[in-house]
């Protein structure tokens, strides 16, 4: 069980990082209610974890979304977790697909030069 002052920790690291990421895309700080939104963000740590909830929260930053609502992030980080949880799943797909084409390039050079 994790105790209080960690989740209060995590939360706040959360909260924390949205806002740096925020403020660096649009070069200030967002006017948001922190007491308000330390909840929506302890609820994403509690069902995500600390660090699929940075993933969640960078990739969010990181979509054509204007604005970059911590309303929209808190009421939709289960849907862009599905959506992170995907592309993680397609890239090591195509890095496994990469490997397995080499191997077959080389064996078909391999056997071309007999």
């Amino acid at each position: 069980m994790v105790s209080e002052s960690t989740i209060n920790k995590y939360t706040n690291e959360l909260l924390k990082l949205y806002i740096d990421l925020w403020s660096s895309k649009y070069q200030r700080p967002p006017e948001i209610n922190r007491f308000k939104q330390k909840w929506g963000f302890r609820g994403m740590y509690e069902d995500l974890g600390i660090d699929q909830a940075r993933k969640v929260i960078t990739f969010y930053m990181n979509t054509g979304r204007v604005g970059h609502s911590v309303d929209h992030l808190l009421y939709n980080y289960e849907r862009l977790n599905k959506i992170v949880n995907e592309l993680e799943k397609d890239e090591e797909d195509r890095r496994l697909l990469r490997i397995e084409t080499q191997k077959r390039v080389e064996e078909r050079e391999a056997r071309g030069n007999k």
